[in-house]
């Protein structure tokens, strides 16, 4: 029995009796395979799995129900063409069973999606306002940060190079005590409450030991409720370091791993950051302070309003 490669339809056989029934067979299944639309009820949340068979037999599938968080709609792996329309409430990630790129679908959305076999582009969408999504960043200056009750850094310290030219407004970290900043960000209701990246920008003086020049600043965050006790504590603090020999430079460090806000994430709730000069670190030997300008946030967006 030979079948379709796409959607498994039976073709009709040069010595079949009956062929009418096999003909009208595959032209009923191309008619729900190109106009058919199915509810998939998704409130159990996690993977919510589109069987081989009513993968074959629709071309649009609503996603229904009521999950309590962002979920994954797994496609069978073939080539295809379908509309997944996103009513749930929540987003949906659009995955095939073996895994590749995928497509996220937002909630009141409707995509055009096309499966490469595993892979899956989204070719339109009704969000107009699509090219927001995606990642965002915000510069956090030393000025709006303030020293860390315990071993707290300098206070704000205005440097002028030359009359008349940029002035910079620095914190000073000590070379040898680990001195912390703190600064609170409330991030939009957009944030995905995923993990979170930064990059520092900072100086120094001159006048360190020859060879001595390598920096390692710390961030580590929390999120705190409303009428949650802020007296808690940070997450687990990511580190990035550069090495830059040149006093009165913008040193700017590559951007960091992966950093997790600690706390129950949600909307409209404060983030808490603490930034330190970690000099316990084996890559920081300049033995001057550093002289933080500020640090660059960056997280992704995934609706288009602040709701």
């Amino acid at each position: 029995m030979v079948t379709d490669p796409f959607l498994n339809w039976t073709h009709v056989e040069s010595s079949q009796l009956d062929k009418e029934a096999t003909i009208n067979a595959i032209g009923t299944a191309i008619s729900a395979a190109t106009q058919g639309v199915v509810d998939v009820v998704c409130t159990a949340g996690g993977t919510i799995v589109v069987s081989q068979a009513v993968y074959d037999a629709n071309h649009t599938f609503r996603l229904t129900g009521t999950p309590g968080a962002g979920f994954t709609l797994q496609l069978p792996d073939g080539e295809r063409h379908i509309t997944v329309i996103n009513a749930s409430g929540q987003t949906a990630t659009v995955d095939t069973t073996t895994g590749g790129t995928t497509v996220s679908a937002l909630d009141g959305n409707a995509y055009t999606i096309q499966s490469l076999g595993t892979d899956l582009v989204a070719v339109s969408s009704n969000a107009t306002a699509a090219t927001y999504f995606g990642r965002r960043s915000e510069y956090i200056p030393a000025a709006a940060m303030q020293p860390a009750v315990t071993n707290g850094c300098s206070a704000l310290t205005a440097v002028e190079g030359t009359a008349g030219q940029p002035n910079v407004h620095v914190r000073d970290f000590d070379p040898t005590t680990a001195e912390a900043a703190q600064f609170q960000f409330p991030f939009p209701n957009r944030w995905n409450k995923g993990v979170i990246t930064f990059q520092v920008l900072y100086t120094h003086a001159g006048g360190q030991t020859g060879g001595l020049d390598g920096v390692a600043w710390g961030l580590s965050a929390v999120q705190i409720a409303d009428d949650a006790a802020w007296d808690v504590a940070f997450g687990t603090q990511v580190v990035v370091t550069l090495d830059r020999a040149n006093s009165g430079d913008v040193h700017v460090t590559a951007e960091s791993g992966d950093l997790t806000v600690a706390g129950t994430l949600a909307d409209s709730y404060m983030v808490f950051f603490e930034l330190e000069r970690v000099v316990s670190n084996g890559a920081d030997d300049l033995d001057i302070d550093a002289r933080l300008l500020g640090i660059r946030l960056f997280w992704t967006e995934d609706q288009v309003v602040d709701d």
